[in-house]
């Protein structure tokens, strides 16, 4: 009896887990509630079609928190030092910009693409942290999303590639120097095939990272709803995985914007 009586409850936290994770119509903010999402084209030319769903909706959380902070709650006062939230975003903004493009792309190019890096970082940056509030989904587990933002990158890297370089300038970027001739159409063709193999793995990483994770505490807290007293013992693990998840909910942002300003600058300024 006891099993029955429990059975629904663990099959609504696994539902509920699901639905955290996957993207689909309806959104579950809590364990048996669900909400449907309306249904309208975004975009519809062709075979490339996108409709609004549950990850789209998170999406919009995010655009919309990023610019509640930078527009309405960020405060510069050029009498006064920074402090709470204004502090946080210059800090973050600094790092980005220092850290990030300046360190990895040089001077010039650092600071063309501080805007581009600044954005893809905070939405990356407000996405996984959102993800660790019950109520919202992981849209960072999604890998339509990651792979989508990982193409904008390989944009960036081809189009800037082509226009800084030339053709010719281009394809000599997958010529390594010094090296024998005999073994260099086979190098080169490696050098060609590493390009989407680098979008991929950026693709996969931010992806796997926040998927793993949230599963983990999915499955830890289901084991407590499953055995009850004895499965408190696991409290302690959730407690860790879950603050893990906050630090990896950062690392992911930074790594993925880190490694696009690496791929970009290898285009852009190989000799770099």
């Amino acid at each position: 009896m006891a099993a029955e009586s429990a059975a629904p409850t663990i099959d609504e936290l696994g539902e509920y887990v699901v639905h955290h994770l996957m993207d689909g119509q309806r959104w579950s903010p809590f364990p048996g509630v669900h909400l449907e999402v309306p249904r309208f084209m975004l975009l519809n030319v062709g075979a490339l079609q996108m409709g609004t769903s549950f990850h789209v909706l998170m999406l919009f959380f995010a655009v919309a928190l990023i610019a509640l902070c930078f527009i309405v709650f960020y405060k510069k006062d050029a009498t006064k030092a920074p402090r709470g939230l204004t502090n946080a975003l210059e800090y973050l903004v600094v790092f980005v910009r220092n850290e990030v493009c300046l360190k990895t792309m040089g001077e010039h190019w650092g600071r063309k693409f501080t805007p581009y890096m600044l954005t893809l970082f905070f939405f990356i940056f407000f996405l996984n942290y959102m993800s660790l509030v019950p109520i919202f989904g992981t849209a960072m587990a999604n890998v339509n999303i990651t792979g989508s933002l990982a193409l904008l990158t390989l944009a960036i890297m081809l189009i800037g590639g082509l226009a800084v370089n030339g053709v010719v300038g281009f394809f000599k970027i997958f010529l390594p120097p010094n090296v024998p001739k005999p073994i260099l159409p086979l190098l080169f063709v490696i050098e060609i095939a590493n390009v989407p193999i680098r979008i991929f793995a950026l693709t996969i990483r931010l992806f796997a990272n926040m998927f793993g994770g949230h599963m983990v505490i999915g499955i830890l807290i289901g084991l407590i709803i499953a055995f009850g007293g004895w499965g408190m013992l696991t409290f302690p693990l959730i407690l860790f995985v879950y603050v893990l998840e906050v630090l990896v909910a950062f690392l992911q942002a930074y790594i993925f914007t880190m490694l696009s300003a690496v791929f970009i600058t290898g285009m852009l300024h190989p000799e770099h």
